[in-house]
């Protein structure tokens, strides 16, 4: 079924052609290193829905690739590291050590940085200011790969029977089962 495409972690990797252990000489070694850290990180973490949570960054990472177009190992590897700081214990520190500064900085714009303890007004105000900061000043990898992030997130709970995702200037249109359009301007 398509629910089962969808949250399928084996089928995801597939797709993303994730080196096995056994063969990482497949050239494309720093998206299985990526997508290992994050896997191992994320561990046994759960979306809302219920579902591993590691498959939604496997889920940004292919629609990045796939519907976008961008073969840029250092995006897709950001695809896959975007809530390790955010969402695990992990700092940006580690990300950098291991990954660089190029794909640490995309991750470090990417992460939400979180006030403890944070009331529901604080959390949506940073999240406006953060908002603002992507529509006007962040870098354009980070312009394209966060509106993934959120619409991924949005598609969780409306799971699409097609998902068809444009992309015109700085303007990215996804469409939904349900004929709803989820626009994100950069």
């Amino acid at each position: 079924s398509m629910e089962d495409l969808f949250n399928d972690v084996s089928a995801l990797e597939k797709r993303l052609c994730i080196p096995s252990e056994k063969n990482q000489e497949s050239g494309n070694y720093g998206i299985g290193k990526a997508y290992a850290f994050a896997k191992s990180a994320h561990g046994d973490q759960k979306r809302d829905e219920g579902t591993a949570y590691v498959i939604h960054p496997l889920r940004v990472a292919l629609i990045l690739r796939d519907d976008i177009g961008t073969s840029k190992e250092t995006m897709l590897m950001a695809a896959l590291l975007h809530d390790v700081v955010e969402d695990t214990p992990k700092g940006i520190q580690e990300i950098r050590d291991v990954f660089g500064d190029a794909v640490s900085d995309l991750v470090q714009a990417l992460t939400r940085v979180r006030l403890y303890p944070e009331s529901e007004h604080d959390k949506f105000a940073r999240k406006g200011t953060m908002y603002d900061w992507y529509i006007h000043e962040a870098p354009e990898e980070v312009r394209l790969i966060n509106p993934l992030d959120l619409g991924d997130g949005r598609l969780d709970r409306i799971l699409p029977l097609r998902v068809n995702i444009r992309m015109a200037g700085s303007i990215v249109t996804i469409q939904t089962r349900r004929d709803r359009f989820h626009r994100f301007v950069g």
